[in-house]
């Protein structure tokens, strides 16, 4: 921008609206704490998933799904608090493990904030090994209950009739009843 003459009056740029500071991410301490009880939660919802599930409890399988997945949305909020904490504290590097976060904090926060680190990752063990259980233990309820559904069509399959694979298929409409009476 020329200098200007003592004619001609400095143009000032138009105010810009004042913008918010940027919030600082909260302590890293905290963000684990966080971690750590919303992934207790998951554990929890998903040792009464598994429960509902064994019991066969229609109720309680939709009551404890619904709890797993508000644990699921808090992890991963907490997660992209993570990232921003990650951003903050080790530039260029998003990625980087709690753990690798905590040894970078001065002591006696250093120590806290590894421990909370480990019981993190015993509890993100202990739940992927939960989901993986209780995985299994759905497929072998809905093998299960395929296995009466078949059963039940070819009680009520009058005419025989076999699909391409070999078992009953619901062929035409037939008016059957069965009596559970007795």
């Amino acid at each position: 921008m020329p200098k200007p003459t003592p004619r001609q009056p400095q143009r000032q740029p138009p105010p810009q609206p004042a913008r918010p500071a940027p919030q600082p991410p909260r302590a890293l301490e905290d963000l684990l704490t966080d971690l750590v009880r919303a992934h207790e939660a998951f554990v929890s919802a998903s040792d009464q998933h598994r429960e509902a599930i064994r019991n066969a409890d229609t109720t309680a399988i939709a009551r404890s799904r619904e709890l797993v997945t508000d644990a699921c949305v808090r992890i991963a909020n907490l997660d992209a608090e993570r990232r921003q904490i990650a951003e903050a504290m080790a530039p260029g590097a998003p990625d980087a493990t709690l753990s690798e976060l905590a040894a970078r904090l001065p002591e006696p926060g250093r120590s806290r904030a590894l421990d909370m680190a480990s019981t993190l990752r015993e509890l993100v063990i202990k739940a992927r090994t939960d989901q993986r259980r209780l995985r299994a233990a759905a497929d072998s309820m809905l093998r299960h209950v395929r296995g009466v559904v078949q059963q039940v069509q070819q009680s009520l399959n009058h005419a025989g009739t076999y699909g391409r694979a070999g078992r009953v298929d619901a062929g035409a409409r037939v008016v059957s009843g069965i009596d559970m009476t007795s």
